[in-house]
């Protein structure tokens, strides 16, 4: 929100806005990492036949790491033209190693319990497994980047997750009988 003013006009409030574009792009970019996220979640739920306790506590973590997007996304927008940038920067793409992690995790619980529908195909499966395999090692080394080179860092994490907003059409192949495809 832009600070207060003693005498708020249109012109003041305009220039207030404008000065707050890394906000708005951080809510953008926000918005679009959990798209991507969520996206995949679907390609996921859509491999699966039957549910489980250990699948919905996996899920459940990586909801409540989906729900942290916004914080180390507003940091970066804030920090990332100051000496504080390589903190900022760290602590977004440490996030993005858990998320990372925990999308490998979801996909090991789904593939290893069965829970796979016979119908998913196999071609599907593997693939997605080869690319969230990527994942943790990709970040893990962007992290090493942020300490010494946060802006870098920042571009390597957005070039990730262009990458990862087109792996879902690379295994789109998955089907399910059952209507919209989740368990859940």
């Amino acid at each position: 929100m832009p600070g207060e003013s003693s005498e708020p006009s249109a012109r003041w409030l305009c220039i207030a806005l404008v000065a707050q574009w890394p906000s708005y792009l951080a809510f953008a970019a926000s918005f679009i990492t959990v798209l991507i996220m969520w996206t995949h979640h679907h390609s996921l739920f859509r491999l699966m036949q039957k549910n489980s306790p250990k699948l919905q506590f996996t899920n459940g973590l990586l909801l409540l790491l989906t729900t942290t997007v916004s914080f180390p996304t507003a940091i970066v927008a804030e920090y990332i033209e100051t000496p504080a940038a390589p903190a900022a920067a760290v602590l977004y793409v440490g996030q993005q190693v858990l998320l990372a992690t925990m999308f490998l995790l979801l996909l090991s619980v789904v593939t290893a319990e069965g829970t796979v529908s016979p119908e998913a195909p196999a071609e599907t499966v593997r693939s997605m497994k080869r690319s969230y395999k990527m994942g943790p090692p990709l970040y893990a080394v962007t992290l090493a980047i942020a300490f010494f080179s946060p802006k870098v860092a920042i571009a390597i994490s957005v070039g990730l997750w262009v990458f990862w907003a087109f792996v879902p059409a690379m295994t789109s192949g998955v089907r399910h009988s059952g209507g919209s495809g989740s368990p859940c």
